[in-house]
């Protein structure tokens, strides 16, 4: 797989061209979220997007088989990488689409590089500066999860802010590999379960990020994404979110903050849902997408935002 020197890191990136006999749409770069890496896509994704696009996607520095700094983790610094990146592969705009922290990055290089931005697409992004609570510790089904994981050795507190981090650190531990392995095989998605041995390097690899380098601290940084910087966002958004995601609140305030926002809530889906739903993700993308492509930037920038049911209060 190719690297490419950019901002003081190498960056691991793949590109698939788009069909030779079809229309070229342009460029869409996938930006994976933490503890993950560019195989977190669905290739059957991929391979949907590539009939009209180039489709780009990458590890971020210190995950897959990108260089591992000692420091420069922080949600800003990472988008700078994405930045030089679609600079140094001849990507003037593209549409972006960001899972989980992978969103916040793609959101701070959109903010501060609007031109460069065709659409942008969260999937399962969280907010920490506009909602800095999950919403685990509200859900009816809280207790019995806490219960279990704590037999597991997973203690968890109803007013730890960072669950998700708790937990990635966690279940990425030697103890929990043949635990990860069963749940994949009963056709879950769990992190670090991936075939062939690839998801115990991947949690090795990401506990010694967590370790030995700044990570841990960076990663906790909200990008500084105000409301007023979400309100002056002028391209189209799409907030892909999962029916049990812990983010919820996130999505309803974006859309509440963001005026060309249009929300899709995937059924059954929690905070992975780019893999565990890949099929509904794959076709809210691109409807969403080909909605731009269709009406083009001006008509589908003014067009009023579109919302789903979204739920107003976290289930329960």
């Amino acid at each position: 797989m190719p690297t490419m020197s950019v901002n003081g890191v190498r960056l691991s990136y793949r590109q698939v061209l788009p069909d030779a006999l079809a229309e070229n749409l342009g460029d869409v770069v996938l930006v994976h979220g933490l503890a993950a890496n560019q195989a977190f896509w669905n290739l059957d994704l991929i391979r949907t997007l590539a009939k009209h696009y180039r489709v780009t996607s990458f590890d971020l520095r210190g995950h897959g088989y990108s260089s591992r700094p000692a420091k420069g983790y922080s949600p800003r610094e990472m988008a700078l990488d994405l930045r030089e990146l679609l600079d140094r592969l001849n990507i003037p705009m593209a549409h972006l689409v960001g899972h989980s922290h992978g969103g916040l990055i793609s959101l701070r290089l959109a903010i501060d590089q609007p031109r460069r931005i065709r659409s942008l697409t969260l999937a399962d992004t969280r907010l920490r500066g506009i909602a800095p609570r999950q919403i685990l510790p509200t859900q009816a089904d809280w207790p019995q999860l806490r219960t279990r994981l704590a037999r597991c050795g997973v203690n968890l507190k109803d007013d730890e802010p960072e669950i998700g981090m708790q937990l990635l650190e966690a279940i990425a531990e030697p103890r929990w590999a043949a635990a990860r392995a069963r749940l994949a095989a009963a056709g879950m998605f769990v992190p670090f379960a991936a075939q062939s041995g690839g998801g115990n390097r991947t949690a090795v690899r990401w506990l010694r990020l967590l370790h030995e380098t700044t990570a841990r601290a960076d990663f906790l940084g909200d990008g500084q994404i105000t409301p007023e910087s979400l309100a002056s966002v002028a391209f189209p958004l799409l907030l892909a979110y999962g029916e049990h995601s812990p983010h919820l609140a996130s999505c309803r305030r974006v859309g509440e903050l963001a005026p060309h926002s249009r929300t899709a809530l995937i059924n059954g889906g929690g905070h992975f849902h780019p893999a565990s739903r890949a099929r509904e993700f794959a076709s809210h993308l691109v409807d969403f997408l080909g909605q731009i492509d269709r009406d083009g930037d001006n008509s589908t920038r003014l067009a009023p935002p579109r919302k789903s049911d979204l739920p107003r209060k976290a289930p329960r």
